[in-house]
């Protein structure tokens, strides 16, 4: 699956009324998701293994190294959950 990510960071002056905002619009929550992301080395871009209890997926990404907003370019592979990914890639990429 081929994804166009755009990332921010912002200071929020009032938290209670950002909340009330977001509420608003109806967000579904699907829980706390304990995520474990191992990077590993390669050519081009990042790539990184999600593992968690809601997402598990492989995550291509290139994207600049600066502090400002930007844009993601993202390959995701949603996978099942197995230690043998994870086992592979470290032993081919370190």
């Amino acid at each position: 699956m081929q994804l166009l990510n755009y990332e921010f960071k912002a200071k929020v002056p009032a938290l209670d009324s950002f909340e009330k905002l977001i509420q608003s619009r109806q967000p579904t929550f699907l829980g706390t998701d304990h995520q474990i992301d191992t990077y590993f080395a390669v050519n081009k871009g990042r790539l990184k293994l999600r593992e968690g209890n809601i997402e598990n997926a492989l995550i291509h990404y290139d994207r600049a190294d600066e502090a400002n907003s930007k844009q993601s370019n993202i390959l995701l592979y949603i996978h099942q959950p197995d230690a043998a990914l994870k086992a592979i890639l470290s032993l081919h990429l370190g």
